[in-house]
Formats: structure tokens, C-alpha cells, sequence
């Protein structure tokens, strides 16, 4: 019960929001509402320490410092060489629509290719071979204990 009064209630006071909401603007464009945010005491001190102190402030904006004149004028850029890609690689990353383009590819079954038997060090395996390995294990196990 408790539901279907909160929900008629929801549906009570969302009624002619868009209308209420378009008068309160109108309101404020004709001008008959002013809205303003609220200044904290602390705004409102700085604001009236910075009016009086405007003549000060304008100085302040056009006085000349030599001294960082001077600095600017020391300071050389060279550029040296032309900024690499972040990412020099051109190969695409992967994405769906390769995973797919390779679903039926036999080096691609475990989603990336598996190098060449060529580039394997000695003592290491394949994912597939330590695949298959693992397979042949739990099967001598499980026939060792008549499980099938």
C-alpha cells in the first residue's frame, strides 16, 4: 500500500513542473524576479577591500617589471629532435571484429598467435602444449581411479 501512495504522490507533485518551471523564468526575464547568489562574509569583505584598492590594482596591472623582462630574454628553446608517436607500433589493437576475422585459425584458438616453434627457448612451452599436457594428467588420473 505503502508503494502505491508514494508512487501517486511522485505522480502528484511532477504534475505541470515544465509549466511551473517556464512561469518562474518568464518571471525573471520580465523582470519582476531578481535572482542573485548568496554572498558569504567573507566574499563580501573581499569584494569591498578590492573597490577600494582599484586605483592600487590598476597600478599594479601596468607597472613594467624588468626583472622578469630579463629572464624571459635568457630563456632559449631549442628543439632537438621531432617528438615520436606515443605508440610506435602501426599493428591494430585488438579488438571484436579481429577476434572474430580469426575465430577458425589454429594458431589464433587461444586469442593471439603462438610464435613459431623456431622462437621457442629451449625447456619452455606452448600454451597448447601445456594445455594438452594438463589434459593427459587429469586423464591418467581419473583412469587410475575408474573415473570416466
Amino acid at each position: 500500500m505503502k508503494r502505491l501512495i508514494g508512487a501517486v504522490q511522485r505522480w502528484g507533485k511532477n504534475v505541470g513542473v515544465d509549466e511551473r518551471a517556464l512561469k518562474e523564468v518568464e518571471k525573471i526575464e520580465r523582470g519582476e524576479r531578481t535572482v542573485r547568489a548568496p554572498l558569504h562574509p567573507t566574499e563580501a569583505k573581499i569584494i569591498a577591500e578590492s573597490t577600494v584598492d582599484k586605483d592600487k590594482l590598476q597600478e599594479d596591472i601596468e607597472r613594467k617589471y624588468e626583472t622578469l623582462d630579463e629572464n624571459l630574454r635568457r630563456i632559449e628553446i631549442k628543439v632537438s629532435s621531432i617528438p615520436t608517436k606515443k605508440n610506435p607500433s602501426d599493428r591494430l589493437l585488438p579488438s571484436q571484429e579481429s577476434e572474430y576475422r580469426h575465430r577458425n585459425d589454429q594458431p589464433w584458438e587461444y586469442g593471439f598467435y603462438e610464435p613459431p616453434i623456431e622462437k621457442i627457448a629451449n625447456n619452455r612451452l606452448t600454451f597448447r602444449e601445456a594445455l594438452t599436457l594438463m589434459k593427459a594428467h587429469v586423464e591418467i588420473k581419473n583412469h587410475g581411479q575408474g573415473i570416466e
